[in-house]
């Protein structure tokens, strides 16, 4: 889409990299801008904060529905403006502080050095971390796959998968093997995991990345 706009909204386009968890391909598309290291980062946290709001089972799991995130940014060509004048940066900033601190207090069902998998209980903030935590998961442990199951209000888990980042294949494999399962090879997910086959998910994440 950069490419299709001839980089004319080039900062957009390093923050939606970003926030697809492509660090760095988002530095890369970032030179042409030549921004120091902290206006970067500032980049980085916004697309973060972005794709953060994307995640829920309903629009009530999400600080701001997306047609409104929409109306919010649309005005402005300047994500830095953005970020300086909306207090949409700063209500997201908060909420993803917080979820991201329940979240890492969360011990793994399953950890071994290949593949990790964490369970997440039924609520909000569970499902609207299961993208952002899976790829901090993936940052960390970049030879380790990660899945991360969020209880559902029907006793289901939505589950987002992420291969090793060394790798950046297997997730849609994985997913595909259950009911509305899918992705990319690097990042995938289910809408709704039956809870009686979070057992046989487990099972097939051990030997999807037995050998990665």
């Amino acid at each position: 889409m950069n490419q299709f706009l001839d980089n004319a909204f080039l900062p957009w386009a390093v923050v939606a990299l970003f926030g697809d968890n492509l660090h760095d391909a988002a530095r890369t598309a970032a030179t042409p801008l030549s921004l120091t290291e902290p206006q970067i980062g500032q980049l980085e946290t916004l697309g973060t904060l972005l794709n953060y709001n994307g995640y829920g089972s309903t629009i009530d799991d999400l600080y701001f529905a997306p047609d409104q995130l929409y109306l919010k940014i649309q005005p402005y060509a300047d994500p830095f403006e953005f970020m300086t004048s909306d207090d949409t940066f700063e209500v997201l900033q908060q909420g993803f502080d917080s979820d991201m601190d329940r979240a890492s207090s969360i011990d793994p069902e399953l950890e071994t050095s290949n593949c990790a998998l964490f369970v997440f209980p039924d609520e909000p903030f569970s499902r609207r971390v299961s993208g952002v935590y899976s790829n901090q998961l993936a940052r960390q442990n970049p030879d380790r796959a990660h899945a991360l199951a969020s209880r559902l209000p029907s006793g289901d888990y939505l589950v987002s998968v992420r291969a090793p980042l060394s790798t950046k294949s297997g997730a849609d494999e994985l997913c595909r093997q259950f009911p509305t399962g899918g992705g990319r090879s690097a990042a995938a997910g289910i809408n709704q995991l039956p809870a009686e086959q979070l057992i046989d998910f487990r099972n097939a994440l051990q030997r999807q990345f037995a050998n990665s």
